[in-house]
């Protein structure tokens, strides 16, 4: 791993949020002493400190960056994210503003990072007594022998002080901020790290000392205040039940330089099909992503179509025809992301396709695969498929192997097993089976993740012959030195490994709106609260709708519009300008008139009432959606004195009121805004109407609330009765 030119080497980032700004200071400081002559850069991320000015003040006066986050709550992984998505260094490490690093400790483990960088560093600190804190905080020489001599060293249980190479934080997304306030975030970024495949080391037991300066303990909230004890509980549900190594995916920006995903698309001829494909993929809900286009010698406009997208994370390259494998094989050699996804130039992704395959991955996988449908590009006609388990045994049967639009692989797959370039077809099976025997291994996500155009110009139609020729030889290859027997237990055993879709009705409506514009007409709900550009409010086709919703002060705050007849285009531009939006209507184009799955779903009027609670519920997802970690919506249909109900259980609550109305009905909605669990509980228990329980995420249900309230209940009886 070489420095980036140009950058800091080391990047220490230190959350922060209401300290003694003395403390602040000595980490700073301690920090820029232990790294020494290595280039640093140190960054405070503050989120939401009261006096912020001070911070400001701190971070001109020591050279620290600051990045400034406005909340109310606490999320340590929110916090530190904020920190390393801005940061330049080669290697980054979370710090802690209670910490002091003794001198050079910090250089010599950046340094060994540099000649491993394949290994990430945990400290082990040593915990200061009280005492030492006035001492240990005052600028100016330390004493480390004798701060050594009365420190006790810490268990290596749940300490969040760790180093590690810049691409661990692209392979892992960084702190999980489902995981919000503090608890068990740090055990599960370092499982994480782990998973993608970094070493762990450890140091600060004998050399390299990082000292903790002494405060009272917090963690003992999580057993005595119920609702963190639900907050601890419910992030080490996440660190044992989710195998998934990257996180935070919904909310990954592009990043140019690194993307995350390399889509990889050969081309040749084509033009007005690669553009749709290339749509599909801006609209991808996870968008730290590049798109590599490979021209393997079209003499059509291919160039022009590209090129006419005018985004920075589309590139093309041009080259005499040489065949698809010498295309895609190029597509590999110049691809930058860690993952290469496949989609041929006709295909189309579902919009979730790298968000959900993305989250099936998991430690021990070098890749994952997924269902796809083919669409008739005439009549729109979909059927849904189905593959084995993408191991040897799943392809010995049929010699197959998952549709090659849904790979999505580690690069270093492609690059190690590269397409057999004598082939003219069948090139993806014959490279899947090499990667299976040679010891790399996919697993399967279990969702519809392309639609595959059926047309004329398809290889199955026009090289159909080759293609049998080359799969049968794959086949027989794979098969070599394969017992009879066990070729039969693996044949016997084929269908129960099939993935299917489970509810094929439900996934081909899902899917419908997603198909190209010539096979489905779609009709796009935009409830973003944000102005509107003149890219929309001045198509044809966008008009208001019949319902309005007014604030407490009858002030129209939302009308919602609606885009009759979206194109793929308007997706995308919706998509890319970040407007919320909801396709929530659609049925077969007007020129589809064959019968078939699409053609066979009938128009369904909406009620007005209907209309009014599909708002209602839009509005609560806008509310859910600007939440902090660590916050609860309570939110209740028909009309309460938000004024009364907060005084008399003494609880600060952001209060919006909404009247969603149309001609002929109305709805009422209250919603609270809330810092805690607990102030949430004391709301509801104090509400006449009807009421639910939010998280960012979720919902709460209602057997959790009963739990929580009976730890409550619990607390409150044994204090009453210690008393």
């Amino acid at each position: 791993m070489n420095p980036r030119s140009g950058a800091p080497f080391l990047s220490v980032v230190i959350p922060f949020k209401n300290r003694e700004i003395s403390r602040l200071r000595s980490a700073i400081a301690s920090s820029q002493e232990s790294a020494g002559d290595l280039p640093l850069e140190v960054i405070v991320s503050d989120y939401g400190s009261n006096e912020i000015d001070q911070v400001r003040q701190l971070c001109r006066e020591t050279g620290a960056v600051l990045v400034e986050t406005a909340s109310d709550t606490w999320s340590r992984s929110a916090c530190l994210n904020r920190g390393l998505e801005i940061a330049q260094g080669s290697i980054l490490m979370s710090n802690d503003a209670d910490m002091l690093c003794s001198p050079d400790a910090l250089k010599r483990n950046a340094l060994r990072l540099l000649e491993n960088p394949s290994q990430f560093v945990n400290f082990q600190v040593w915990d200061l007594p009280e005492q030492w804190t006035h001492t240990a905080l005052t600028p100016g020489h330390k004493d480390w022998n004798a701060m050594l001599n009365d420190a006790q060293l810490h268990s290596r249980w749940g300490h969040g002080l760790v180093m590690f190479p810049r691409s661990a934080m692209r392979l892992t997304g960084g702190y999980d901020e489902r995981m919000h306030t503090y608890g068990v975030e740090d055990l599960d970024f370092t499982k994480r790290l782990r998973s993608a495949g970094y070493r762990q080391q450890w140091t600060g037991n004998t050399s390299d000392f990082l000292f903790h300066v002494y405060h009272p303990k917090t963690s003992i909230a999580a057993v005595t205040d119920p609702a963190v004890k639900a907050i601890v509980d419910t992030n080490r549900s996440y660190y044992h039940k989710d195998p998934s190594v990257i996180r935070n995916l919904p909310f990954r920006k592009s990043n140019v330089p690194e993307p995350l995903v390399s889509v990889v698309i050969s081309t040749q001829n084509r033009a007005s099909l690669l553009r749709e494909s290339i749509m599909s993929v801006l609209y991808q809900t996870m968008q730290d992503f590049e798109i590599v286009v490979v021209d393997d010698g079209s003499t059509d406009d291919t160039r022009a179509v590209v090129e006419g997208f005018d985004d920075k994370r589309i590139r093309y390259f041009y080259q005499e025809p040489a065949g698809i494998a010498a295309a895609r094989n190029h597509g590999t050699k110049v691809a930058l992301g860690d993952f290469i996804a496949v989609l041929d130039d006709d295909d189309l992704m579902v919009p979730n396709r790298l968000e959900v395959q993305l989250n099936a991955l998991v430690p021990g996988k070098h890749g994952v695969v997924g269902n796809f449908a083919n669409f008739n590009d005439v009549t729109g006609e979909l059927e849904i498929f189905g593959d084995s388990d993408p191991t040897i045994n799943g392809a010995l049967p049929n010699g197959g192997f998952a549709g090659h639009p849904t790979w999505l692989f580690r690069r270093e797959v492609f690059e190690c097993v590269p397409y057999n370039e004598s082939l003219s077809s069948a090139v993806d099976s014959n490279l899947a089976l090499r990667a299976l025997r040679s010891g790399y291994r996919f697993g399967h996500c279990n969702s519809l993740v392309t639609l595959r155009r059926r047309h004329s110009l398809q290889v199955t139609e026009t090289d159909s012959s080759n293609q049998k020729i080359g799969a049968q030889l794959t086949k027989s290859w794979l098969r070599t030195a394969v017992s009879p027997q066990y070729l039969g237990a693996a044949q016997k055993k084929y269908w129960s490994s099939v993935h299917r879709v489970s509810d094929s009705a439900f996934a081909i409506s899902q899917i419908t709106p997603f198909l190209p514009d010539h096979l489905t007409s779609r009709s796009v709900a935009i409830t973003s609260s944000q102005p509107l550009g003149p890219w929309i409010s001045n198509r044809d086709g966008a008009s208001g709708s019949e319902v309005v919703v007014q604030n407490h002060a009858g002030e129209v705050v939302s009308a919602p519009v609606e885009l009759r007849d979206a194109s793929w285009e308007d997706l995308v531009l919706l998509r890319t300008h970040g407007v919320r939006h909801e396709v929530r209507s659609c049925q077969p184009a007007s020129n589809s008139f064959e019968v078939g799955p699409v053609s066979n779903s009938p128009t369904v009027e909406r009620t007005t009432r209907e209309v009014i609670f599909e708002r209602a519920d839009d509005l609560v997802k806008e509310q859910r959606a600007d939440l902090e970690s660590g916050e609860f919506l309570v939110v209740a249909v028909g009309l309460e004195d938000p004024n009364v109900v907060c005084t008399e259980v003494a609880v600060e609550a952001e209060f919006s009121y909404f009247k969603i109305s149309s001609t002929s009905n109305f709805v009422e909605l209250c919603i609270w805004r809330v810092k805690d669990l607990d102030a949430a509980l004391q709301l509801l228990g104090n509400l006449s109407t009807s009421a639910k329980i939010y998280t960012r995420d979720a919902m709460v249900k209602l057997s959790y609330i009963a739990k929580i309230a009976g730890q409550a209940h619990h607390v409150t009886e044994k204090e009453h009765h210690e008393g």
